[in-house]
């Protein structure tokens, strides 16, 4: 459902880029939701989050790997690559705040 949403909007915007920004666009979803999941009433919906991560790296794996020139392979996957970094910074972050305060 979230990849109809995506394609036709990253088709317009993107023209033929579409492969490498719908893989980093899958994984900012899947970790926009993994952060609304802090809240006590979404924890019961962190495992379609986890599918969601699940997705997307199955995509990345099977798909892109099969079609992507060397260079959108590193684009993709150091843009992935910060994209959990700084995630994963800011979660910790959050939770030190939230344990301190």
């Amino acid at each position: 459902m979230i990849a109809f949403i995506y394609l036709p909007v990253l088709f317009l915007l993107t023209g033929g880029w579409m492969g490498p920004i719908t893989s980093v666009m899958l994984i900012v979803h899947a970790v926009y939701l993994l952060f609304y999941s802090t809240i006590n009433i979404m924890r019961r919906l962190i495992p379609l989050y986890g599918g969601i991560f699940a997705i997307a790296g199955l995509k990345i794996i099977f798909y892109d790997m099969r079609g992507f020139s060397i260079f959108e392979k590193i684009i993709a996957f150091t843009v992935i690559g910060l994209i959990l970094l700084v995630s994963a910074f800011v979660m910790q972050k959050y939770f030190a705040d939230k344990n301190n305060g």
